[in-house]
């Protein structure tokens, strides 16, 4: 799926006047030559259109003023994250898959007040994270969907991760009162690939934004627990998530 999205990107060129020409003949060419030919083909300009996209992307950072921030790129789905974000730090930086086959569906960044980078300096990184999940200075998960999101199935599976978690501190009914006003934050369909959905924690509400645009801002503590523990608690259901915010924080604040 990652070399059919990329290869959409690719043909697209194809409509540039500086690269049409180019793209037109490579395909005549191989509507000439024998299938296992055209396949061997098809290989070559799908690994040239994934080489295209890296390139590209990493154009973009290199091309940056020297006065712009830092950029830290999550290796898997090639995206850059700012190393600062207001008065956040980026703590690390992964990608969310599903199933056996690895499907990516958004990377994601760890931010953490400025307030708290001190506090955790030279503490192992495990403790470290627990103080993070535990402080009460603001904090931000960004994410940044790799493929269009489908929000129904999105903010589903989000509220079944939650919900046993709700269950420890609140009732059956006010747990389920609350992912439905969590569910209802998002008033469309489907998100754009490559669009920012960013949730902060401050204090005891969960401010929601698209696109920086604020869409909910939800007061309720035991939310904001149950999703950012999905991702940075112990008992993390995303571990492979926790365990790269852990690198991060080996590599950047030891």
């Amino acid at each position: 799926s990652e070399y059919i999205a990329v290869m959409l990107r690719f043909c697209r060129l194809a409509t540039r006047p500086q690269t049409g020409n180019r793209v037109a003949r490579v395909a005549i060419r191989a509507a000439r030559v024998k299938p296992t030919q055209c396949l061997i083909a098809l290989g070559v300009l799908s690994g040239a259109a994934l080489a295209w996209r890296d390139w590209e992307r990493k154009a973009l950072a290199e091309d940056l003023p020297a006065d712009e921030p830092v950029l830290v790129q999550e290796p898997t789905t090639g995206f850059f994250f700012p190393a600062q974000k207001g008065n956040g730090s980026l703590v690390g930086v992964s990608a969310r898959t599903i199933t056996w086959f690895r499907f990516v569906t958004y990377a994601i960044g760890l931010y953490i007040d400025n307030s708290i980078t001190q506090s955790i300096k030279g503490m192992e990184p495990e403790a470290a994270l627990d103080a993070i999940f535990a402080s009460s200075q603001p904090k931000s998960l960004l994410f940044i969907s790799y493929r269009v999101i489908d929000v129904p199935h999105f903010t589903s599976s989000i509220c079944t991760g939650m919900k046993p978690r709700l269950t420890q501190f609140v009732s059956e009914e006010e747990a389920k009162a609350i992912l439905d006003t969590f569910s209802k934050s998002f008033q469309v369909k489907s998100i754009p690939a490559e669009s920012q959905i960013e949730f902060s924690w401050i204090g005891d509400t969960l401010n929601i934004y698209l696109n920086s645009n604020q869409i909910a801002s939800i007061q309720d503590v035991n939310l904001c627990r149950a999703f950012y523990g999905m991702y940075i608690a112990p008992d993390a259901r995303a571990q492979e998530i926790r365990a790269e915010m852990l690198v991060g924080l080996q590599k950047n604040f030891q």
